[in-house]
């Protein structure tokens, strides 16, 4: 691959994202806008991560008739599902929209790490990797303040035509993008890490990752579903002051993708999955000791999103060679399992902030989360390998 097709996948991903993440900071201006209660309008992220569980289908799909076409029925959605809300702006169809926009999510993002993984050795993965995880902060980095800029201009939908229309132009860059690596990377690369082991049957101890990604997830969106609403009824924070927070935040997740990307392959992705995790956990007690103080709370969560980007981005290379010859499989399962935490998230986020009205109980919920998901990580590395080879599970 060369730069060219990176910064096609990079493009493609910050328009995807863009459609993902706005409801975070936006969900009370949608909610106010269609005239729905908040906890109502949280439905919109608890529909489009439901649509994620489907991803496992895809995954076998792909592995036999090539990733690219993955990447290329993503932004047929993506542009789909923007133009209905744009269109149409009622709740059902906006309900429905972001139904098409999760499935367009669902069938990218684990392609797009499969493709990037096939054109790529193990020993420079979180490299590979990496890089194209940077549109997840460049969503919130520049992707939040432009649509904060186009709802105060125009109106809350705005943003969406302009999803559509860049949609469609990534649609077209992607029809660049070389189907098939012509070489594949050397079988040495795989054996020369210890922290994998290829075989055709599926290994026991995934199942231990699934669950990290369940509840690494879930903690995530169960705190950050709600942030926005914390950061207006607490702080009396405005729609544009919202905006430079998530600027502040997105310089946060960046700089977490960039230590991956370069220090990843250094220091061992699952030796960084695991600082990520254990920085994560004291990520949500720092919000929930600092939750009447707007500075020092932005300040943790400039941290939070900085240790949430280490874990979840030096993962995907963690998990891209546990079966290589099963990748978008595994890469799939892997994300239905994460989004199954991010769906949980969005119906106990919402829940609990209407019982008690305070971030400090979805932090302490949050940091339990992250502990689980650090428990099985080490229920993985722990596991005997002797016990899980005689098993032939491993």
């Amino acid at each position: 691959m060369s730069w060219w097709h990176f910064v096609i996948i990079v493009f493609s991903r910050v328009i995807l994202n863009m459609s993902y993440r706005i409801l975070y900071p936006f969900l009370p201006v949608f909610a106010h806008s269609l005239g729905v209660s908040f906890e109502r309008a949280a439905l919109f992220a608890t529909v489009r991560s439901f649509m994620g569980l489907v991803s496992p289908f895809f995954g076998g799909i792909l592995d036999r008739k090539g990733h690219r076409k993955g990447l290329f029925l993503g932004m047929v959605l993506l542009s789909a599902g923007a133009c209905l809300i744009f269109a149409w702006p009622a709740f059902y169809s906006v309900l429905a929209a972001f139904a098409v926009l999760g499935l367009a999510k669902a069938i990218y993002d684990p392609s797009v790490q499969a493709y990037v993984s096939s054109f790529s050795s193990y020993r420079y993965r979180a490299k590979a990797i990496g890089f194209t995880e940077l549109s997840w902060a460049t969503s919130w980095f520049l992707g939040m303040p432009l649509c904060a800029f186009l709802i105060q201009k125009w109106s809350w939908h705005a943003p969406f035509i302009f999803m559509a229309s860049a949609g469609l132009v990534s649609l077209a860059l992607t029809l660049s993008l070389p189907p098939y690596p012509s070489t594949l990377p050397a079988p040495d690369d795989i054996k020369s890490d210890p922290e994998h082991h290829s075989q055709t049957k599926l290994p026991t101890r995934i199942y231990f990752i699934l669950a990290m990604s369940f509840f690494m997830l879930f903690s995530n969106e169960n705190l950050i579903v709600v942030y926005g609403a914390w950061m207006q009824e607490s702080f009396g924070v405005k729609l544009m002051s919202l905006g430079a927070i998530s600027f502040i935040i997105g310089f946060g997740e960046l700089s977490g993708e960039i230590t991956v990307t370069a220090w990843g392959d250094r220091v061992g992705k699952r030796r960084l999955l695991t600082i990520g995790l254990t920085g994560l956990a004291f990520s949500y007690l720092g919000v929930a000791i600092f939750s009447d103080n707007l500075m020092a709370a932005t300040l943790c969560l400039l941290v939070l999103f900085y240790f949430s980007e280490l874990a979840i981005v030096s993962s995907f290379p963690f998990v891209s060679e546990i079966l290589p010859e099963a990748r978008a499989k595994i890469l799939s399962a892997n994300y239905a399992c994460a989004i199954a935490g991010r769906m949980t998230g969005s119906i106990t986020g919402p829940w609990i902030w209407h019982i008690w009205k305070s971030i400090t109980a979805s932090a302490v919920v949050s940091f339990a989360g992250t502990f689980l998901a650090l428990y099985f990580l080490l229920c993985y590395s722990k596991m005997p390998l002797k016990r899980a080879k005689k098993m032939n599970r491993y």
